[in-house]
């Protein structure tokens, strides 16, 4: 435990350190095990670093971008004309921008086509061969069986994102990542569902607490087993945040699920940081809550 910032509390920290463009190591997580339950109701009170930034990082594969005297700090268009970015550093074969609008889009590198990406600032073109996107920091995930998507049960894992990836704004969003029974690495194992229009980080709440109660249920009809109840996203025991409709949150396990792998057993806290931090950054958590039902002093 360590003294949170800015109060008079402590709590659990969770560091991530300053890391370049494209290099993404963080880490910083808290396991546990419980016995295993269909509904669980998991509460925790998460401090919010004064200093947080979520950077959005788009890869843009163009070469020779430094000798084109592309520099730091200059604005593009991709290839639809519209769309737009800031470089924020430059490689060999390569850009990295931020906040680029539609970033999930071929708009901005394609290996089946090259694009034309346009330098705004210096009024000069380049061709892009493709594109890496990096944009969601996890918070929790829950687990049926071994770590995290490793198992033959399902996994939710829960994190901020930003909608810059298919639209045109920075706020934060919340997302839920449902895994399915397929092999370790196969591309049929990972499905990912967006909850649209929820901030759980936003400026004016740096250096302050949230309190975030997240809700999961394991359901007895075999073609759905469990269901997204409604997400709540609380802040001084203010309701900001709950998406009661989410048609593709489902899980749909093979038939031979039984007993505990229909029930939650594991988790972890935090956990990896895709997008990276230009400043060291360190979270705090100060309450931590696991309860069967919904807790009475919810809203």
């Amino acid at each position: 435990m360590s003294a949170v910032p800015g109060t008079t509390s402590v709590g659990l920290p969770f560091t991530y350190n300053a890391t370049p463009d494209g290099v993404y190591p963080n880490n910083a997580e808290m396991r546990f095990d419980m016995p295993p339950v269909d509904e669980i109701w998991l509460r925790v009170r998460l401090h919010e670093p004064s200093n947080y930034v979520m950077r959005h990082n788009t890869e843009v594969k163009t070469a020779n971008a430094f000798a084109a005297g592309w520099r730091v700090g200059d604005q593009l268009l991709a290839d639809d004309g519209v769309s737009r970015a800031t470089i924020s550093s430059i490689n060999s074969d390569s850009v990295f921008v931020r906040w680029a609008e539609k970033a999930a889009y071929d708009t901005w590198g394609s290996s089946a086509a090259q694009r034309l990406i346009r330098n705004t600032t210096r009024n000069s073109t380049l061709l892009s061969t493709g594109k890496a996107v990096w944009g969601g920091d996890k918070i929790m995930a829950l687990w049926v069986d071994n770590y995290s998507g490793d198992g033959t049960g399902p996994t939710i894992i829960l994190g901020a994102i930003s909608d810059w990836t298919f639209g045109t704004s920075k706020d934060a969003i919340f997302t839920a990542g449902y895994r399915s029974s397929g092999p370790v690495g196969s591309s049929s194992r990972v499905s990912v569902a967006n909850i649209p229009g929820g901030k759980l980080f936003t400026q004016t709440n740096r250096g302050k607490y949230i309190d975030l109660a997240v809700p999961r249920v394991f359901v007895a009809n075999r073609g759905e087993r469990w269901r997204d109840r409604n997400l709540d996203t609380l802040r001084r025991r203010r309701l900001l945040y709950t998406p009661s409709r989410h048609p593709r949150c489902r899980y749909r396990p093979p038939l031979n699920l039984g007993g505990d792998q229909q029930k939650w057993q594991r988790g972890y806290l935090m956990g990896y940081s895709n997008t990276g931090y230009d400043e060291q950054t360190t979270f705090h958590i100060s309450r931590i809550e696991l309860f069967r039902a919904k807790p009475q002093d919810l809203p």
